[in-house]
């Protein structure tokens, strides 16, 4: 079940493919010099034809490079990206593989972990489903490099702030439609309501500030902190159930094929 980060590193590779701009400067050049044997074939100045077929080939060389040289950058950025966030990933799964071993052999519990699940007929994939005593948790690795704050401005009094990152209000859309797939999968193969789910990020990088936070009910929290929420809980299912749910969401949600 150890397939953690996976599809967000198979994503960086693809992006890696060689770019190779000499081929489409070759075009551009190949056009440039067409241009020079025109101008010499029509009796102009052969020294003027050259001078200016040199200026347009430099200029089709500028402009085509400082495409390319942007979209390159652009790539090399979406690279960092997802090899960053497939490092969280597999961050997580070590912590968490190391947290419940511990549990499983202090207090006998079974705990099952399933990392980079495809979400059925959709490009989204659900970084971890974790299914222990407590229930199943829907875990999204998160990494952060820049500050978060909480704004208090636009709250009354005595209201919680609103959690900002990069200059944007928190949002965990993304991570509530994965959760929703879980949900109702677990709804028509159960009944309704024993099996609790809960969803949560687990964060990496800049200082989190708080111990846990909640945005539109998903529970965001340092990565040290999942441990200890997890464990909170009360147990809500015994051994047996939790193997035939953790079963379950792996056949229902197989692995991402990114």
């Amino acid at each position: 079940m150890n397939n953690a980060g996976r599809s967000a590193m198979q994503m960086a590779r693809r992006l890696e493919r060689p770019i190779h701009p000499v081929r489409l400067y070759g075009l551009h050049v190949l056009g440039c010099v067409s241009v020079v044997v025109a101008f010499l074939r029509s009796g102009t100045d052969p020294i003027l034809t050259i001078v200016i077929g040199t200026l347009v080939s430099l200029k089709y060389i500028s402009v085509v490079y400082d495409r390319k040289a942007r979209r390159v950058r652009e790539i090399r950025a979406e690279v960092r990206r997802w090899r960053v966030g497939a490092k969280a990933e597999m961050a997580t799964y070590r912590y968490l593989r190391r947290r419940l071993w511990w549990r499983k052999i202090a207090y006998k519990e079974r705990w099952f972990i399933l990392n980079d699940r495809q979400v059925p007929k959709s490009s989204a994939n659900i970084d971890h489903i974790v299914v222990g005593p407590p229930g199943v948790f829907v875990v999204d690795s998160k990494s952060r490099q820049r500050p978060w704050r909480i704004d208090n401005s636009s709250v009354p009094k005595g209201v919680p702030g609103v959690l900002v990152y990069d200059g944007a209000t928190v949002s965990t859309q993304a991570t509530r439609f994965e959760a929703d797939h879980v949900r109702k999968a677990l709804q028509r193969a159960f009944n309704k309501g024993s099996v609790p789910l809960r969803i949560t990020w687990a964060i990496h990088g800049k200082t989190f500030p708080a111990n846990h936070w909640t945005v539109e009910g998903v529970e965001l929290m340092p990565l040290g902190e999942l441990g200890r929420y997890m464990a909170s809980f009360p147990d809500s299912l015994r051994s047996g159930q939790i193997e035939k749910v953790a079963r379950f969401l792996e056949k229902t949600f197989p692995k991402a094929k990114n």
